[in-house]
């Protein structure tokens, strides 16, 4: 699904553009995603493993991101990516109540109120979807920055897996799964 432009004011004062990325944004999505990987230790993709799509690869995921029931949302400021999230959603029958949540700001961008406006957004487009009860996330449990947005947007712990995911120095942590019921 397509989110719809919008222009909101953050918490700085900032004018932000919040819309759906299209194809033509591919080149400044790769820039985000290099930037946002490279600004912390706490995304599934890493700046280790070098692994990033080229601008063909971006442009078709951003083809297939705008079409069907998932949605992306970005905020642009002066044209730059400052933050990305997106819900995705199943038609399978055993999860289809669930929203499934993924979300990354740029660190020069954190604290400006990006993280609750995204929320805030992708909560009103769980509720629209029909059937949807509950939004879910993952994140590495000694992220507790991250933890604080998703404790104040009302996800809260459901599950721990032990020892779930390896930090670039090597060393691993547990993975926390949070759910936030509508």
């Amino acid at each position: 699904m397509i989110f719809e432009e919008k222009k909101m004011i953050l918490k700085d004062g900032t004018e932000a553009v919040f819309r759906s990325p299209t194809v033509e944004d591919a080149e400044i999505m790769l820039d985000y995603l290099y930037a946002v990987s490279s600004d912390t230790d706490f995304l599934m993709r890493c700046k280790e493993e070098g692994r990033y799509p080229d601008i063909e690869q971006e442009k078709e995921f951003l083809r297939k991101e705008t079409t069907g029931g998932n949605t992306m949302i970005t905020c642009f400021i002066n044209g730059i990516v400052a933050g990305n999230c997106n819900i995705s959603f199943t038609d399978r029958f055993r999860s289809r109540h669930i929203g499934t949540i993924g979300i990354a700001v740029r660190k020069e961008y954190w604290g400006r109120g990006i993280g609750t406006l995204m929320f805030e957004e992708m909560e009103k487009i769980a509720r629209a979807h029909e059937g949807v009860t509950q939004m879910e996330l993952t994140c590495f449990a000694n992220n507790t920055r991250a933890q604080a947005l998703y404790k104040k947007m009302g996800f809260k712990v459901d599950y721990v897996r032990h020892d779930a995911l390896r930090r670039a120095d090597g060393t691993l942590t547990d993975e926390y799964g949070m759910v936030k019921k509508l």
